[in-house]
């Protein structure tokens, strides 16, 4: 059964054996290819090889050549938690994980994308706008990104868990060339951090 086949994947991936995990979850996917926790299980598996080169190494994206090693792990992490998007249109985190997956691949357009649909998801996720906000900064998109970040400080007020799209915020105005506005935004970031304040996700 597919479910048993996944419970040993996830023991294997518990002992650190990850080519037997991806074996089970490989057999969990051919006996019930439309449940979406395979993909995803499999995605991290492939983000624990990139984690680890040190001590890890997985056997595919070692004997190709097509790509470097790593950009080979990371596109399968990327495809395998894309497929789990598919399988689970509306799961929230199902996208945040492809879009955590193509930002490390530096796929920065597309992982503002799935960011975006994932916001839709789930309005009042102060975390990930500002993950969005961050990815927006890096992409150029100043004016998108400073939306974002008021968003997610409307969530979370005077809060410690405004530190976070303060110290985001203050780094655009410097950014900017808004060096004074800069400083002031990121001593507002301190001092919020340093609140007993808290505000789940």
């Amino acid at each position: 059964r597919a479910s048993v086949a996944e419970g040993q994947a996830l023991e294997h991936f518990r002992k650190g054996n990850l080519e037997s995990s991806l074996q089970k979850l490989d057999k969990a996917i051919r006996l019930a290819p439309g449940v979406p926790s395979y993909y995803n299980n499999r995605a991290q598996a492939f983000l624990v090889y990139q984690l680890r080169p040190e001590t890890l190494t997985e056997p595919g994206c070692n004997n190709q050549s097509e790509v470097s090693y790593q950009v080979c792990l990371g596109l399968k992490s990327l495809d395998a938690n894309l497929v789990s998007v598919d399988k689970q249109p509306f799961n929230f985190y199902a996208r945040v994980s492809a879009a955590n997956s193509a930002f490390n691949l530096q796929l920065k357009d597309f992982a503002k994308d799935l960011y975006q649909s994932a916001t839709m998801l789930v309005p009042h996720s102060y975390k990930l706008r500002n993950d969005l906000a961050e990815i927006q900064t890096d992409l150029g998109f100043y004016d998108d990104a400073l939306e974002e970040l008021d968003l997610s400080l409307s969530i979370t007020g005077e809060s410690a868990e405004s530190s976070r799209a303060l110290y985001l915020k203050g780094g655009l105005a410097w950014e900017t060339g808004q060096s004074d506005a800069a400083v002031q935004i990121l001593r507002h970031s301190l001092s919020v951090e340093m609140s007993d304040s808290s505000l789940d996700l």
